[in-house]
C-alpha cells in the first residue's frame, strides 16, 4: 500500500474512532442515569406496572417500525453519498415531510381509538387516557428521528451524541420526580418518556437547522422507496422482538413482563457498542467503500468488537448478583435473564455488521430474508418455551433468533459483495461467554469466594477470545486510545 493510501486509511480510521467515541460517550452517560434511576424505580413501581408500561412502549416501536421506518433512514443515508449541496438537503427534507405525515396520520387514529388500543394491548381500556401520550411521543419522535441522521450524514456525531446524553438525562431526573417524588406510578413513566422526546427535539432542530431550504422532491421518494423497503421489512420483522412483553404478559405475566423489562433495561447500556457502531460505522463506510485499506480496518473493527465488548458483557453478567441486590426483592429473578440479554445486544450488532457487504452491493433484499429467519426462530421459540420457563424463553429464543440470522446475513452478503469479515469466530466466542456468563451468575452467586470465581472468569475471558480471534495488541490499543479520547467534530 502507497504512502498516501495508508494515510487516507489512517484518517478514515481516526474519523471512524472520534464517531464512535462520540456515541459511545453518550451510552455511557445512558448507563450511569439507569444505574442511578433503576434501583430508585424498582422500590416504589411493582413489576406488575414496570411490565404494563413495556408493553404500552412497545406500540411506539411497533408503529414506527411497521408503518414509519420503512427503511428510509438506511436509503437517504447511502443515497444522498450520490447528490450535491442541495441535493442531499432536498432528500431530508423530503423524507422529514413525508414521514411526519405519516406519524400524523397513526397518531390520529391512536388517539381515536385510544379504549380499543389500551384493550388490544393490555386487556384492558383503563389505560386508555396513557393512548394519546404515546401518540406524542411518535409525532415527536418522527421529525426528530430524521434531523438525527441528517446530522449523522454531516458526520457531526459528537453534536449528536451531546443531545443523546442530554436526553437520558432528562428522561431519568423526569422518572425520579414524577414516579418518585409524585407517585404518578405507570403514568409517570411513561409522560418521562415523553417528556425527555419533547424537550430535546428543539436542540435537534437548532442543530439541523442548515436542512432549511431543502425541497420536498416526491420523485426522491421512490428511490428512497426502492432502496429501503427490504431494510423495511428487516426492522418491521425485527421488531416483533418487542412483542416478548405482550407475550410474556399474556401468556405468562404482568409480572413477569417487568421482571424482563428490568433486566433488559439493566443489559440495554450495552447497547451502546451496538448504537455508536451503526451510527457512526454505517455513514462512514458508505462514504469511503471505495478507499483502500477500508475492508481491513472493518474486519479489525468486527475483531475488537466481539473481545472488549465480550469482555465488557462478561464483566456485567458477573456482576449481575450484585446489581440485582440494589433492586426491590420482587425483581430479583433478573438475574438469570442478564447474562443472556448482555451478550444478545452483542450478536445483534454482530448480525448487523454480517450483511453490510450486501449494503455496499445494493442488494439490501437480503434483510428481508435475515429478518424472516430471525423471527422464524424467536417468536414461536418463545411461545413454546414461556409456559416451563416464563423467564428464560424470550431471551433464549431471541438469542437462537439473532445468531441464526447473523450466519444468514453472512452468507448472503458473501455472494454478492466480496469483502470478508470473521462473523463465525466472533458469534462462536459470544457464545461461549454466554453461555459461561450466564453459569457463573447462576451457580456462583453466593458469597465473597462466589464473586472472586466470577471476576477471575470475567478477567480471563477478553484473553481468550483475543486468541481466538486473533486480535492483534496494537490493534486493541489503538481502539482503547481511540475510546480515550473525546469525540470531535468531523467534517
Amino acid at each position: 500500500m502507497s504512502q498516501d493510501a495508508r494515510s487516507n486509511a489512517a484518517a478514515g480510521g481516526r474519523k471512524l474512532a472520534r464517531a464512535v467515541t462520540g456515541y459511545g460517550a453518550a451510552m455511557v452517560v445512558a448507563k450511569l442515569t439507569s444505574l442511578v434511576t433503576l434501583p430508585v424505580i424498582s422500590w416504589v413501581i411493582t413489576p406488575s406496572e414496570l411490565g404494563t408500561f413495556a408493553v404500552l412502549n412497545s406500540l411506539l416501536l411497533l408503529s414506527f417500525a411497521t408503518l414509519l421506518d420503512l427503511g428510509l433512514d438506511a436509503a437517504a443515508l447511502r443515497l444522498a453519498v450520490d447528490e450535491d449541496a442541495a441535493g442531499r438537503r432536498d432528500t431530508f427534507s423530503s423524507l422529514l415531510v413525508a414521514r411526519t405525515l405519516l406519524a400524523s396520520a397513526i397518531a390520529i387514529v391512536a388517539v381515536g381509538w385510544a379504549p380499543d388500543v389500551s384493550r388490544v394491548l393490555t386487556g384492558t381500556e383503563a389505560h386508555a387516557p396513557l393512548i394519546p401520550w404515546l401518540a406524542l411521543s411518535i409525532l415527536v419522535g418522527t421529525p426528530a428521528r430524521t434531523m438525527s441522521n441528517w446530522l449523522r450524514f454531516q458526520g457531526r456525531h459528537g453534536q449528536l451524541g451531546g443531545v443523546m446524553s442530554t436526553m437520558s438525562l432528562i428522561d431519568a431526573a423526569l422518572q425520579i420526580g414524577l414516579v418518585v417524588g409524585l407517585d404518578w406510578g405507570l403514568a409517570g413513566l411513561v409522560i418521562a418518556r415523553v417528556g425527555s422526546h419533547v424537550l430535546t427535539l428543539p436542540a435537534l432542530l437548532a442543530l439541523g437547522r442548515d436542512l432549511r431550504g431543502g425541497r420536498l422532491r416526491l420523485s426522491l421518494l421512490r428511490p428512497m422507496l426502492a432502496f429501503g423497503l427490504p431494510f423495511g421489512l428487516f426492522s418491521a420483522l425485527h421488531s416483533l422482538r418487542e412483542v416478548d412483553r405482550y407475550l410474556i404478559g399474556h401468556l405468562a405475566s404482568f409480572e413477569h413482563a417487568g421482571v424482563y423489562d428490568l433486566s433488559v433495561r439493566i443489559a440495554a447500556p450495552l447497547a451502546a457498542v451496538n448504537l455508536a457502531l451503526s451510527l457512526a460505522l454505517e455513514p462512514e463506510l458508505y462514504r469511503r467503500h471505495d478507499a483502500p485499506g477500508t475492508a481491513r480496518r472493518v474486519d479489525a473493527f468486527v475483531r475488537a468488537y466481539a473481545c472488549l465488548g465480550g469482555g465488557v458483557a462478561f464483566a456485567a453478567a458477573a456482576l449481575s448478583p450484585e446489581i440485582v441486590l440494589l433492586v426491590d426483592p420482587a425483581f430479583r429473578p433478573a438475574v438469570r435473564l442478564i447474562p443472556i440479554l448482555l451478550f444478545l445486544e452483542l450478536i445483534e450488532g454482530l448480525r448487523r455488521m454480517a450483511g453490510l457487504g450486501g449494503d455496499l452491493a445494493k442488494r439490501t433484499g437480503l434483510w428481508a430474508v435475515v429478518a424472516l429467519v430471525n423471527v422464524l426462530v424467536a417468536i414461536p421459540g418463545a411461545v413454546l418455551l414461556l409456559p416451563r420457563w416464563p423467564y428464560l424463553a424470550a431471551p433464549v429464543s431471541l438469542l437462537a433468533g439473532a445468531v441464526l440470522a447473523a450466519l444468514t446475513a453472512h452468507a448472503l452478503a458473501r455472494r454478492v459483495h466480496p469483502i470478508a469479515l470473521p462473523i463465525p469466530r466472533a458469534l462462536a466466542a459470544l457464545l461461549v461467554g454466554a453461555a459461561l456468563s450466564w453459569a457463573a451468575a447462576v451457580e456462583l452467586a453466593e458469597g465473597a469466594l462466589g464473586l472472586l470465581a466470577r471476576v477471575a472468569l470475567a478477567a480471563a475471558f477478553p484473553i481468550g477470545a483475543a486468541l481466538v480471534l486473533k486480535v492483534r495488541a496494537e490493534t486493541l490499543r489503538e481502539l482503547l486510545g481511540a475510546l480515550r479520547r473525546r469525540g470531535e467534530r468531523t467534517a
